[in-house]
Protein backbone atom coordinates (compact mmCIF):
# COMPACT_ATOMS: atom_id res chain seq x y z
CA UNK A 1 0.00 0.00 0.00
CA UNK A 2 1.03 3.66 -0.19
CA UNK A 3 0.02 6.55 1.64
CA UNK A 4 0.97 10.13 0.08
CA UNK A 5 -0.25 13.50 1.63
CA UNK A 6 0.77 16.59 -0.64
CA UNK A 7 0.44 20.18 0.21
CA UNK A 8 1.30 23.52 -1.29
CA UNK A 9 1.03 27.34 1.42
CA UNK A 10 0.54 29.72 -0.99
CA UNK A 11 0.95 32.39 1.20
CA UNK A 12 4.36 31.18 2.02
CA UNK A 13 5.16 29.66 -1.18
CA UNK A 14 6.43 26.30 0.67
CA UNK A 15 5.56 23.30 -1.00
CA UNK A 16 5.67 20.02 1.43
CA UNK A 17 5.27 16.03 0.48
CA UNK A 18 5.28 13.05 2.68
CA UNK A 19 5.10 9.65 1.03
CA UNK A 20 4.93 5.90 2.92
CA UNK A 21 5.25 3.03 0.91
CA UNK A 22 4.65 -0.73 2.65
CA UNK A 23 5.68 -3.97 0.41
CA UNK A 24 4.50 -7.29 0.76
CA UNK A 25 7.52 -9.98 1.07
CA UNK A 26 8.35 -11.24 -2.41
CA UNK A 27 6.83 -7.81 -4.22
CA UNK A 28 9.01 -6.93 -7.58
CA UNK A 29 8.39 -3.31 -9.42
CA UNK A 30 9.28 -3.96 -12.68
CA UNK A 31 12.20 -2.15 -12.58
CA UNK A 32 13.16 -4.59 -9.62
CA UNK A 33 12.46 -7.77 -11.33
CA UNK A 34 14.54 -6.78 -14.02
CA UNK A 35 17.51 -6.05 -11.21
CA UNK A 36 16.93 -8.89 -9.69
CA UNK A 37 17.07 -11.20 -12.84
CA UNK A 38 20.60 -9.61 -14.15
CA UNK A 39 22.10 -10.00 -11.07
CA UNK A 40 24.02 -13.39 -11.26
CA UNK A 41 24.57 -14.01 -7.47
CA UNK A 42 21.21 -13.92 -6.39
CA UNK A 43 21.47 -11.09 -3.73
CA UNK A 44 18.47 -8.31 -4.19
CA UNK A 45 17.44 -6.75 -1.02
CA UNK A 46 13.32 -6.55 -1.38
CA UNK A 47 12.50 -2.64 0.06
CA UNK A 48 9.69 -3.62 3.00
CA UNK A 49 9.06 -0.04 3.87
CA UNK A 50 10.29 3.17 2.35
CA UNK A 51 9.65 6.87 3.45
CA UNK A 52 10.02 9.97 1.71
CA UNK A 53 9.97 13.57 2.96
CA UNK A 54 10.29 16.54 0.75
CA UNK A 55 10.50 20.33 1.51
CA UNK A 56 10.89 23.46 -0.84
CA UNK A 57 10.79 26.78 0.24
CA UNK A 58 10.44 29.94 -2.29
CA UNK A 59 13.02 32.83 -1.34
CA UNK A 60 11.98 35.39 -4.04
CA UNK A 61 14.29 37.38 -5.32
CA UNK A 62 16.92 35.80 -3.06
CA UNK A 63 16.38 32.32 -4.25
CA UNK A 64 15.29 29.15 -2.89
CA UNK A 65 15.50 26.50 -0.21
CA UNK A 66 14.89 22.96 -0.06
CA UNK A 67 15.07 19.46 1.99
CA UNK A 68 14.49 15.99 1.35
CA UNK A 69 14.88 13.01 3.57
CA UNK A 70 14.42 9.23 2.49
CA UNK A 71 14.48 6.02 4.78
CA UNK A 72 14.07 2.07 3.54
CA UNK A 73 14.05 -1.06 5.26
CA UNK A 74 14.56 -4.71 3.86
CA UNK A 75 13.05 -7.80 4.56
CA UNK A 76 15.99 -9.64 5.14
CA UNK A 77 17.58 -7.44 7.99
CA UNK A 78 16.66 -5.07 10.36
CA UNK A 79 19.27 -2.08 9.25
CA UNK A 80 18.10 0.43 7.63
CA UNK A 81 19.41 3.12 4.75
CA UNK A 82 19.04 6.37 5.31
CA UNK A 83 19.01 9.51 2.89
CA UNK A 84 19.43 13.16 3.70
CA UNK A 85 19.84 16.22 1.49
CA UNK A 86 19.69 20.05 2.12
CA UNK A 87 20.24 23.06 -0.32
CA UNK A 88 20.47 26.77 -1.22
CA UNK A 89 19.44 27.84 -5.31
CA UNK A 90 20.18 32.01 -6.42
CA UNK A 91 19.90 32.80 -9.55
CA UNK A 92 21.35 36.84 -9.29
CA UNK A 93 23.08 39.58 -11.83
CA UNK A 94 23.00 38.57 -15.23
CA UNK A 95 21.48 35.05 -15.13
CA UNK A 96 24.38 33.43 -13.07
CA UNK A 97 22.82 30.69 -10.73
CA UNK A 98 24.57 29.35 -7.61
CA UNK A 99 23.80 25.86 -5.51
CA UNK A 100 25.07 24.72 -2.15
CA UNK A 101 24.22 21.88 -1.12
CA UNK A 102 25.28 19.15 1.47
CA UNK A 103 24.37 15.62 1.39
CA UNK A 104 24.40 12.38 3.90
CA UNK A 105 23.57 8.93 3.59
CA UNK A 106 23.95 5.77 5.64
CA UNK A 107 23.24 2.62 4.32
CA UNK A 108 22.45 -0.94 6.82
CA UNK A 109 25.82 -1.91 7.12
CA UNK A 110 26.65 1.11 8.89
CA UNK A 111 28.92 2.61 5.85
CA UNK A 112 28.12 6.47 5.96
CA UNK A 113 29.60 9.43 3.73
CA UNK A 114 28.69 12.88 3.91
CA UNK A 115 29.13 15.66 0.66
CA UNK A 116 29.48 18.91 -0.12
CA UNK A 117 29.42 21.02 -3.15
CA UNK A 118 29.24 24.09 -4.60
CA UNK A 119 28.16 24.70 -8.28
CA UNK A 120 27.80 27.55 -10.38
CA UNK A 121 26.38 28.21 -14.20
CA UNK A 122 27.03 31.29 -16.20
CA UNK A 123 25.19 31.68 -19.26
CA UNK A 124 26.72 32.96 -22.15
CA UNK A 125 23.61 33.00 -24.49
CA UNK A 126 23.79 36.75 -25.30
CA UNK A 127 27.23 36.58 -25.99
CA UNK A 128 27.21 33.96 -28.23
CA UNK A 129 23.83 34.37 -29.59
CA UNK A 130 22.66 30.89 -29.07
CA UNK A 131 21.98 29.08 -25.94
CA UNK A 132 25.36 28.01 -24.13
CA UNK A 133 26.29 27.57 -20.23
CA UNK A 134 30.20 27.80 -18.37
CA UNK A 135 29.52 25.53 -15.37
CA UNK A 136 31.93 24.61 -12.16
CA UNK A 137 31.23 22.64 -9.29
CA UNK A 138 33.41 21.67 -6.61
CA UNK A 139 32.80 18.65 -4.13
CA UNK A 140 34.06 17.85 -1.07
CA UNK A 141 33.34 14.24 0.73
CA UNK A 142 33.54 13.15 4.28
CA UNK A 143 35.89 10.01 2.85
CA UNK A 144 38.55 12.85 1.73
CA UNK A 145 37.57 13.20 -2.28
CA UNK A 146 37.60 16.28 -3.73
CA UNK A 147 36.44 16.60 -7.35
CA UNK A 148 36.90 20.08 -9.33
CA UNK A 149 34.51 19.67 -12.72
CA UNK A 150 34.65 22.58 -15.48
CA UNK A 151 32.63 22.42 -18.73
CA UNK A 152 31.08 24.64 -21.52
CA UNK A 153 28.08 23.00 -23.29
CA UNK A 154 25.28 24.85 -25.10
CA UNK A 155 23.24 24.50 -28.70
CA UNK A 156 23.65 26.02 -31.51
CA UNK A 157 22.01 27.05 -35.37
CA UNK A 158 18.53 28.32 -35.89
CA UNK A 159 16.16 25.25 -34.34
CA UNK A 160 19.02 24.99 -31.85
CA UNK A 161 20.00 21.37 -33.41
CA UNK A 162 23.14 20.98 -32.80
CA UNK A 163 24.67 20.61 -29.14
CA UNK A 164 28.27 20.35 -28.08
CA UNK A 165 30.44 19.83 -24.89
CA UNK A 166 33.75 20.38 -23.31
CA UNK A 167 34.25 18.84 -19.48
CA UNK A 168 37.68 18.68 -17.31
CA UNK A 169 37.90 17.31 -14.27
CA UNK A 170 40.31 16.69 -11.84
CA UNK A 171 39.86 13.71 -8.74
CA UNK A 172 41.36 13.35 -6.13
CA UNK A 173 40.20 10.42 -3.46
CA UNK A 174 41.52 7.64 -1.87
CA UNK A 175 39.60 5.30 -3.92
CA UNK A 176 39.94 7.26 -7.40
CA UNK A 177 42.29 9.98 -8.57
CA UNK A 178 43.67 11.54 -11.74
CA UNK A 179 42.10 14.21 -14.78
CA UNK A 180 39.08 13.47 -16.99
CA UNK A 181 38.52 15.56 -20.53
CA UNK A 182 35.97 14.54 -22.68
CA UNK A 183 34.21 16.37 -25.83
CA UNK A 184 31.03 15.16 -27.70
CA UNK A 185 28.91 16.89 -30.38
CA UNK A 186 25.80 16.03 -31.84
CA UNK A 187 24.09 17.03 -34.88
CA UNK A 188 20.12 16.38 -35.41
CA UNK A 189 18.51 16.70 -38.85
CA UNK A 190 15.47 15.60 -40.69
CA UNK A 191 16.92 12.27 -41.56
CA UNK A 192 18.44 11.32 -38.59
CA UNK A 193 20.97 11.79 -35.66
CA UNK A 194 25.04 11.95 -36.26
CA UNK A 195 27.23 11.99 -33.18
CA UNK A 196 30.71 11.77 -31.77
CA UNK A 197 32.49 12.03 -28.78
CA UNK A 198 36.21 11.74 -27.30
CA UNK A 199 37.39 11.29 -23.81
CA UNK A 200 40.59 10.69 -22.36
CA UNK A 201 42.00 10.08 -18.61
CA UNK A 202 45.31 8.41 -17.09
CA UNK A 203 44.65 5.30 -18.02
CA UNK A 204 43.20 5.20 -21.87
CA UNK A 205 41.76 7.83 -24.70
CA UNK A 206 38.15 6.25 -26.50
CA UNK A 207 36.61 7.61 -29.77
CA UNK A 208 32.99 7.15 -30.50
CA UNK A 209 31.04 8.09 -33.25
CA UNK A 210 27.16 7.58 -33.85
CA UNK A 211 24.68 7.40 -36.91
CA UNK A 212 21.17 6.63 -35.68
CA UNK A 213 17.81 6.83 -37.60
CA UNK A 214 15.05 5.56 -38.88
CA UNK A 215 13.78 4.16 -42.72
CA UNK A 216 9.95 3.98 -43.15
CA UNK A 217 8.49 2.36 -46.36
CA UNK A 218 4.91 3.60 -47.21
CA UNK A 219 2.83 3.58 -50.54
CA UNK A 220 4.33 7.46 -51.14
CA UNK A 221 8.15 6.11 -51.14
CA UNK A 222 10.41 5.81 -48.57
CA UNK A 223 11.33 8.47 -45.97
CA UNK A 224 14.27 8.92 -44.14
CA UNK A 225 13.88 9.84 -39.99
CA UNK A 226 15.29 10.72 -37.17
CA UNK A 227 15.66 7.76 -34.23
CA UNK A 228 11.73 6.54 -33.61
CA UNK A 229 9.61 4.83 -30.49
CA UNK A 230 6.73 2.67 -31.46
CA UNK A 231 4.33 4.83 -33.16
CA UNK A 232 4.75 7.48 -35.52
CA UNK A 233 3.43 9.60 -37.97
CA UNK A 234 4.00 10.28 -41.85
CA UNK A 235 3.48 13.92 -42.59
CA UNK A 236 2.34 14.53 -46.23
CA UNK A 237 2.37 17.90 -47.99
CA UNK A 238 0.97 16.75 -51.24
CA UNK A 239 4.76 16.54 -52.53
CA UNK A 240 5.55 20.35 -51.33
CA UNK A 241 9.83 19.89 -50.27
CA UNK A 242 11.28 21.59 -46.97
CA UNK A 243 7.56 22.16 -44.98
CA UNK A 244 8.61 22.42 -41.07
CA UNK A 245 6.81 21.22 -38.66
CA UNK A 246 6.39 23.45 -35.63
CA UNK A 247 7.64 22.60 -32.19
CA UNK A 248 9.77 19.86 -33.51
CA UNK A 249 13.44 20.01 -34.02
CA UNK A 250 14.78 20.20 -37.92
CA UNK A 251 11.56 18.21 -39.29
CA UNK A 252 11.28 19.02 -42.70
CA UNK A 253 9.27 17.51 -45.47
CA UNK A 254 11.78 15.89 -48.09
CA UNK A 255 12.01 16.11 -52.19
CA UNK A 256 8.64 14.15 -52.57
CA UNK A 257 6.54 16.27 -49.19
CA UNK A 258 7.09 13.62 -46.90
CA UNK A 259 8.45 13.47 -43.44
CA UNK A 260 7.66 11.19 -40.16
CA UNK A 261 7.39 13.14 -36.90
CA UNK A 262 9.31 9.95 -34.48
CA UNK A 263 7.28 9.94 -31.63
CA UNK A 264 3.34 10.66 -30.95
CA UNK A 265 1.59 9.72 -27.58
CA UNK A 266 -0.95 6.89 -27.86
CA UNK A 267 -4.80 7.16 -27.58
CA UNK A 268 -4.55 10.95 -27.09
CA UNK A 269 -4.86 14.21 -29.40
CA UNK A 270 -1.71 14.75 -31.18
CA UNK A 271 -1.74 17.96 -32.76
CA UNK A 272 0.51 18.02 -35.35
CA UNK A 273 1.09 22.26 -37.01
CA UNK A 274 3.12 23.14 -39.83
CA UNK A 275 5.39 26.54 -38.89
CA UNK A 276 3.43 28.86 -41.64
CA UNK A 277 5.99 31.47 -40.19
CA UNK A 278 9.10 29.58 -41.86
CA UNK A 279 7.40 28.92 -45.36
CA UNK A 280 8.72 30.04 -48.20
CA UNK A 281 6.90 32.84 -49.85
CA UNK A 282 5.66 30.81 -52.89
CA UNK A 283 3.98 27.92 -50.09
CA UNK A 284 0.73 28.41 -49.20
CA UNK A 285 -1.37 25.75 -46.75
CA UNK A 286 -4.95 25.08 -47.26
CA UNK A 287 -4.93 23.99 -43.32
CA UNK A 288 -1.51 24.09 -40.75
CA UNK A 289 -3.12 21.94 -38.27
CA UNK A 290 -4.37 18.22 -37.53
CA UNK A 291 -4.99 16.55 -34.84
CA UNK A 292 -4.37 12.54 -34.97
CA UNK A 293 -5.44 9.93 -31.85
CA UNK A 294 -3.42 6.54 -32.50
CA UNK A 295 -3.28 3.59 -31.36
CA UNK A 296 -0.07 1.87 -29.67
CA UNK A 297 2.10 0.61 -32.78
CA UNK A 298 0.42 2.26 -35.19
CA UNK A 299 2.19 4.42 -37.91
CA UNK A 300 -0.54 6.97 -38.48
CA UNK A 301 -0.59 9.48 -42.11
CA UNK A 302 -1.23 12.71 -41.64
CA UNK A 303 -1.97 14.55 -44.78
CA UNK A 304 -2.01 18.59 -44.96
CA UNK A 305 -3.37 20.48 -47.86
CA UNK A 306 -0.32 23.08 -49.30
CA UNK A 307 0.17 24.37 -52.16
CA UNK A 308 3.60 25.61 -53.88
CA UNK A 309 3.42 28.35 -57.06
CA UNK A 310 2.56 32.13 -57.69
CA UNK A 311 -0.26 33.75 -55.63
CA UNK A 312 -2.82 36.12 -57.19
CA UNK A 313 -5.26 38.29 -56.32
CA UNK A 314 -7.17 38.63 -59.54
CA UNK A 315 -10.40 40.56 -60.58
CA UNK A 316 -12.53 39.01 -62.77
CA UNK A 317 -14.91 40.56 -65.32
CA UNK A 318 -18.06 39.16 -67.26
CA UNK A 319 -19.31 41.78 -70.08
CA UNK A 320 -17.39 44.44 -68.26
CA UNK A 321 -19.21 43.54 -64.97
CA UNK A 322 -17.59 41.97 -61.86
CA UNK A 323 -18.73 38.62 -61.26
CA UNK A 324 -21.53 37.66 -58.90
CA UNK A 325 -20.53 36.99 -55.42
CA UNK A 326 -19.78 33.24 -54.84
CA UNK A 327 -18.74 32.19 -57.83
CA UNK A 328 -16.68 29.69 -58.15
CA UNK A 329 -13.24 29.80 -60.27
CA UNK A 330 -10.59 26.67 -60.49
CA UNK A 331 -7.39 26.06 -62.24
CA UNK A 332 -6.25 22.47 -63.09
CA UNK A 333 -2.36 22.27 -63.13
CA UNK A 334 0.03 20.31 -65.71
CA UNK A 335 0.62 17.62 -63.05
CA UNK A 336 -3.02 17.11 -62.30
CA UNK A 337 -3.88 19.34 -59.44
CA UNK A 338 -6.92 21.06 -58.70
CA UNK A 339 -7.39 25.11 -57.34
CA UNK A 340 -10.12 26.73 -56.63
CA UNK A 341 -11.50 29.97 -55.11
CA UNK A 342 -14.64 31.92 -54.30
CA UNK A 343 -15.28 35.39 -55.78
CA UNK A 344 -15.83 37.80 -53.23
CA UNK A 345 -17.26 41.13 -53.34
CA UNK A 346 -16.41 43.49 -56.85
CA UNK A 347 -15.16 40.15 -58.70
CA UNK A 348 -11.91 39.68 -56.64
CA UNK A 349 -10.76 36.23 -56.11
CA UNK A 350 -7.42 34.94 -54.12
CA UNK A 351 -5.83 31.83 -55.62
CA UNK A 352 -2.27 30.24 -54.79
CA UNK A 353 0.26 27.39 -56.17
CA UNK A 354 -0.42 28.92 -59.22
CA UNK A 355 1.59 28.01 -62.61
CA UNK A 356 2.94 30.93 -64.52
CA UNK A 357 0.36 30.85 -67.06
CA UNK A 358 -2.96 28.73 -67.48
CA UNK A 359 -6.52 29.20 -67.44
CA UNK A 360 -9.19 30.57 -65.10
CA UNK A 361 -12.29 28.10 -65.37
CA UNK A 362 -15.60 30.01 -64.19
CA UNK A 363 -18.96 28.36 -63.43
CA UNK A 364 -21.64 31.18 -63.49
CA UNK A 365 -25.10 30.81 -62.77
CA UNK A 366 -27.90 29.14 -64.63
CA UNK A 367 -24.45 26.94 -65.82
CA UNK A 368 -22.71 29.21 -67.80
CA UNK A 369 -19.44 28.93 -68.32
CA UNK A 370 -16.34 30.92 -69.39
CA UNK A 371 -12.85 31.08 -68.73
CA UNK A 372 -10.09 33.93 -68.51
CA UNK A 373 -6.04 33.19 -69.89
CA UNK A 374 -3.69 34.65 -67.24
CA UNK A 375 0.26 35.28 -67.77
CA UNK A 376 2.24 36.14 -64.62
CA UNK A 377 5.78 38.29 -65.24
CA UNK A 378 8.64 36.06 -63.35
CA UNK A 379 9.56 39.33 -61.67
CA UNK A 380 5.96 38.71 -59.31
CA UNK A 381 7.70 35.32 -57.88
CA UNK A 382 7.99 36.68 -54.65
CA UNK A 383 5.03 39.12 -54.42
CA UNK A 384 1.34 39.08 -54.96
CA UNK A 385 0.44 39.09 -58.39
CA UNK A 386 -2.63 41.54 -59.69
CA UNK A 387 -4.85 41.73 -62.42
CA UNK A 388 -8.21 42.55 -63.77
CA UNK A 389 -9.41 39.92 -66.29
CA UNK A 390 -12.35 39.38 -68.67
CA UNK A 391 -14.13 36.20 -68.20
CA UNK A 392 -14.93 34.91 -72.30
Amino acid sequence: YRLQYAKKFTTTDTYFTFAAQHYEQGYLSFKDAVTYAQSLPRDHKQIKTRYNLQLSQYLGDFGSLYFSANQQKRWDNEGKDYYLNAGYSYTGWKNINYTFNYSHNKNDQLESDSQFSFAVRIPFDALLKHQSNVNYQYLQSKNGRTLHTASFSGTALENRNLSYSLQHSIDSGKQSSGDTSAASLSYLGAKGRVSTSYSHDDYSDRFNYSLSGGIVAHRHGVTLSQPMGETIAIIDTEDVADVPLKNHTAITTDYFGNAVLPHVVTYRENQINLDVDKLEFDVDTINSARTIIPTRGAVVRASFGVKQGYRSLVTLQYHQRPLPFGTIVSVTTEDGKYISGIVGEGGDVYLSGLEKNNRLDVTLPQQQHCSANYRIDASSYNQIYFATLECQ
